[in-house]
């Protein structure tokens, strides 16, 4: 056996950071991690099951270090064999060396098959590697896991790395990303790499080890099968390993996330009747639900509301005893006529909800359905065609996957072959990209959210629970992180916009109307509201989109800063003590003007602020200085910067629903110091969605505005501390406005046949013009 090998610095990955992450290998197959010099992690027990044997604690006696290329770039790596009779495996290391790559890759490879694989319950893992103690660490250090369903967000733990991380819910619900951070910005997530369905890891609380592998019910693997597990590294904290995390898989997988700009349902609001809606198994007294949907209509014409879309719940279709479904059509009860012709009437294409099936369903008589106790699962294409095709004459365009942690956690073949999970999220995913269809993922576990990553179909998966069920169900910002790494637009569900709506089923209030809007807007997901008829603030909505129901949103979703989760995970009164959320708008493609977005909520005391703290700060900036302002007071402004931190005030919920801040770039002109506040009657100032350029050189500053046609729009400048706010109107032939707001020429730096109207979105064209009722 040889000697320590030399440490992996990798210097050259992390060139442009303050700490030095490093990898440390013996030829045994330990292996350990540093920062700073500092060990975080050490090796915990690698082991692997074969033969109907567990060979734990395994060593190795030969090291083959090894170099390459692959789709993320140079790599150095370590590879050791380990064999069991005529069984073969591999474990392996790889750590890359590019600015943009600061992770190291854990592969175990079947180089044979292999079989008496499985572990004494499904909730353990057949292997570890890699694998950690998780009392072995010399840092005082905060972690996030993400575990179960809402996309880890329904029992996700934050607490100290330590004796209280033993508790983390693994097997089945773990598949991460668990994340681990101290309060300098040090951070570390592991999560797969790949092989997302069968992949979790297990917490050994005997020996204090956390190892991932494949899950434990599984009894055979075939030979060239592998699984890799990521760990990245960032010294921007929580939002900036996310955000690397983000970016590597979504390049690894070649996610796509362009049809996301053509979902009707992200880009337009809609009215949503799913659980806390106010006719969520509820119809107007008296009448069905056809009648009660057709009210609805009349009720958005009445209003001008324009909304874009209806979503129907679970109530339309046929089910079981057990709620399991049997047929995915109209009852005849719900809908005389048939939803072919309440949708004509209705003119707005549809967001239809599913849950799991049945095993008794008539449709796997003609189709293959894996059956269980009590529920059965779709495996093929030919079948989602024949769903989504029958379900697009009625008028779907979104299709609302829920109960998904059900069919996987409740079907126990799923949990034993390697390859069922996959070829059952595969079909559902290639029949909707056939067929023009979008989905939203909904109590889908991290493992399926992961799997996401894999689909241009799936566009959306809900974050939280649902509406209603829980007082802070709002609280998104944490969960956001996850779904916007993985190319998901996150959505909070739906809302009242109003606080008392009588004879609601749930005998209920909506205290926080209007964070709860904002949320939903801040989101980047659907804006859905579910109000009885009569009782929508209009007002409030509107400040959600334009005049034709396009929502105006940021660049990002809001997510959590890394203080108010530095604080949630220590509670030593260190970080935010309550909700802080940031997000931004970005014009420009290299050199960035960032306009930013600070929401507070439940904050229980001040704290102090700027923008790296607000994770607004950009690596190219040519506007270093910047001004905040507080929503309820534009006449009070105060410098922003790294150097002139500002403090947010206490904000309690009982006593405002938030408090929001705006943070905006200091332009500087000859003599001149502009200011663009943007559109201050919506909660996005400036949104790429309203504002269609920005044009900035050394002689001029403009915008250019779009919107509906002869949309009035209220824009707001400041030249020298001089407020500009006038109300300019869009061109119904360009859908476009343009305002000069400086220029030292004297002459516009727009085009003068710059034309909005290929810069509209496309998922107007799901709109269809309603048909009248026959009497």
């Amino acid at each position: 056996m040889k000697d320590l090998k030399p440490l992996l610095l990798l210097a050259s990955v992390f060139s442009s950071v303050t700490a030095d992450f490093g990898i440390g290998t013996i030829t045994s197959g330990k292996y350990y991690v540093t920062v700073n010099k500092t060990k975080w992690f050490t090796s915990g027990n690698t082991f692997c099951n074969l033969n109907g044997n567990t060979h734990s604690a395994i060593t190795f006696d030969i090291d083959y270090g090894s170099s390459g290329l692959d789709k993320l770039g140079p790599w150095q790596g370590d590879r050791w064999v380990f064999k069991d009779n005529d069984t073969t495996v591999e474990f392996k290391m790889k750590t890359y060396q590019t600015d943009k790559i600061p992770a190291v890759i854990f592969t175990m490879n079947y180089v044979t098959a292999a079989k008496g694989t499985k572990a004494t319950t499904a909730n353990k893992t057949i292997s570890g590697w890699p694998s950690f103690n998780i009392l072995d660490l010399n840092q005082t250090v905060g972690y996030l896991a993400y575990s179960a369903d809402m996309f880890g967000d329904r029992k996700k733990m934050l607490g100290i790395w330590g004796p209280d991380a033993l508790t983390i819910r693994d097997g089945l619900d773990g598949t991460g990303p668990i994340v681990t951070f101290d309060k300098l910005g040090n951070t570390f997530l592991f999560a797969p790499l790949d092989s997302f369905m069968t992949t979790s890891y297990s917490i050994d609380r005997d020996n204090s080890t956390i190892s991932w592998g494949t899950m434990g019910g599984v009894d055979e693997i075939p030979a060239g099968f592998t699984y890799s597990v990521i760990m990245v590294y960032s010294d921007q904290g929580v939002n900036g390993v996310f955000s690397k995390f983000g970016t590597i898989m979504r390049y690894y997988h070649d996610k796509n996330t362009e049809r996301q700009k053509t979902d009707v349902s992200l880009n337009y609001i809609g009215y949503w009747t799913d659980n806390g809606g106010y006719y969520y198994y509820n119809t107007e007294p008296g009448k069905n639900y056809e009648q009660t949907m057709l009210d609805i209509k009349q009720y958005i014409n009445k209003t001008q509301i324009p909304y874009k879309y209806i979503q129907l719940d679970s109530w339309w279709y046929y089910k079981d005893t057990n709620a399991a479904v049997t047929k995915w059509e109209p009852r005849p009860d719900i809908f005389p006529d048939g939803l072919v012709k309440v949708g004509q009437e209705l003119g707005l294409p549809l967001v239809l909800h599913n849950r799991y099936w049945s095993k008794d369903t008539p449709y796997a008589v003609n189709y293959k359905f894996l059956k269980g106790l009590g529920l059965s699962v779709p495996i093929t294409t030919r079948f989602w065609d024949f769903l989504l095709q029958r379900a697009k004459a009625w008028g779907l365009v979104v299709y609302e996957q829920d109960w998904m942690y059900v069919q996987f956690m409740y079907l126990e073949v799923m949990k034993t072959n390697l390859t069922l999970a996959t070829t059952w999220m595969d079909a559902m995913a290639k029949s909707a990209e056939n067929n023009d269809v979008t989905i939203q993922y909904c109590m889908a576990q991290s493992r399926q959210a992961l799997q996401s990553l894999k689909y241009t179909a799936v566009t959306q998966g809900r974050v939280s629970d649902d509406y209603h069920l829980q007082h802070d169900q709002w609280k998104i910002g944490i969960s956001s992180l996850f779904a916007h790494a993985v190319g998901v637009a996150p959505s909070k569900d739906t809302f009242w916009t109003t606080t008392n709506q009588p004879g609601n089923p749930f005998n209920t209030t909506e205290q926080y109307p209007a964070l709860q809007t904002l949320v939903a807007v801040l989101s980047t997901g659907p804006v859905g509201p579910s109000d009885k008829i009569g009782y929508t603030n209009k007002d409030l909505l509107m400040k959600c989109c334009n005049s034709d129901g396009l929502i105006l949103k940021p660049s990002k979703p809001a997510t959590a800063i890394n203080d108010q989760i530095i604080e949630t995970a220590f509670n030593d009164g260190s970080g935010a003590s309550g909700q802080v959320w940031s997000t931004y708008t970005d014009f420009g493609e290299y050199n960035k003007i960032r306009f930013g977005i600070i929401m507070v909520a439940n904050l229980s005391k001040p704290y102090s602020i700027t923008p790296s703290r607000a994770s607004l700060d950009v690596e190219i900036n040519q506007y270093p200085d910047s001004v905040i302002y507080d929503s309820k007071n534009m006449t009070k402004s105060a410098s922003f910067s790294e150097t002139s931190p500002f403090t947010l005030p206490t904000c309690l919920l009982n006593n405002a629903n938030y408090c929001l801040y705006y943070t905006i770039p200091i332009m500087k002109r000859g003599n001149q110091t502009i200011i663009i506040y943007g559109e201050t009657n919506k909660f996005v100032w400036m949104s790429s969605q309203r504002v269609a350029k920005l044009w900035v050189d050394d002689d001029n500053v403009a915008v250019t505005l779009r919107g509906a046609a002869n949309e009035n729009v209220t824009f707001a400048y400041s030249i020298n501390g001089v407020m500009n706010t006038n109300t300019y109107t869009i061109d119904a032939k360009t859908h476009c406005v343009s305002i000069v707001i400086y220029s030292s020429t004297g002459k516009s730096p727009i085009p003068a046949n710059f034309n909005c109207t290929n810069l509209l979105h496309t998922s107007a064209k799901h709109t269809k013009k309603a048909q009248p009722r026959q009497k």
